[in-house]
């Protein structure tokens, strides 16, 4: 099974899949409750607070109360991180510039698209061998069935691009979850956010900068893949 979320600016819109085995779903689900006790028990956030990447770390929302505390907020990211990796999770990461896809393109397809295919492929890749059809949760965002209803015409047609997959291993309709709901899509989030905080974000603050460093280094093993278009 395949979890997908995004991350994105005006600049640079990247997807994330995270996917890992059925039965090895109860070690992610248990890392990320153990993060959430901890930041509970820790420092006072509300246990069913949602373990979401912009949120910890720039202090919104339900965590509020730690803004502005870097050492607080990545203690908690790298529980949660620590968490995902030790579960066998793989992550894959595709990315593409916006700027440069609408200066290529009379009628570029939207970056999230266009990201969701390129991630998708890559899944599909690692998948084949193995003879099994991937289960794909997504978050609810807007035109998620739009992006959907695409990535199923691409089974039957191929995608577009010199890659051409027909995404054989991906099971289709993806399905959309509220990601408060579904640990797995909170943990692709905690991902995918942090590295367009380690590798496109110009980071003001040196504390800040580290934090992200030493975050990066505990997940990097686990991700699989990472690829960034610029067209």
């Amino acid at each position: 099974m395949a979890f997908v979320d995004e991350s994105y600016d005006d600049r640079d819109y990247h997807v994330a899949a995270l996917v890992i085995p059925p039965a090895s779903l109860p070690s992610l689900d248990r890392g990320m409750a153990r993060a959430s006790e901890y930041a509970s028990e820790k420092f006072g956030i509300p246990h069913d607070a949602e373990l979401h990447g912009y949120e910890i770390m720039s202090g919104r929302g339900r965590w509020k109360s730690i803004r502005g505390k870097y050492s607080v907020a990545s203690s908690i990211y790298m529980q949660a991180l620590e968490g995902i990796r030790d579960s066998g999770a793989k992550v894959f990461i595709r990315g593409v510039n916006i700027p440069r896809l609408n200066e290529r393109y009379s009628y570029p397809d939207p970056p999230h698209q266009v990201a969701l295919q390129h991630v998708l492929e890559r899944v599909d890749i690692h998948a084949r061998p193995l003879g099994k059809k991937v289960y794909v949760y997504a978050d609810e965002v807007p035109d998620q069935e739009r992006h959907a209803m695409t990535m199923e015409l691409y089974s039957k047609i191929g995608t577009p691009g010199f890659r051409d997959s027909t995404l054989a291993s991906i099971q289709h309709p993806i399905e959309s979850r509220p990601s408060s709901d579904v640990p797995g899509l909170q943990a692709v989030d905690l991902v995918v956010y942090l590295y367009r905080r380690m590798y496109f974000h110009d980071h003001k603050d040196d504390r800040a900068r580290q934090a992200t460093r030493k975050m990066w280094k505990i997940i990097a093993p686990a991700v699989a893949y990472r690829n960034h278009w610029v067209p």
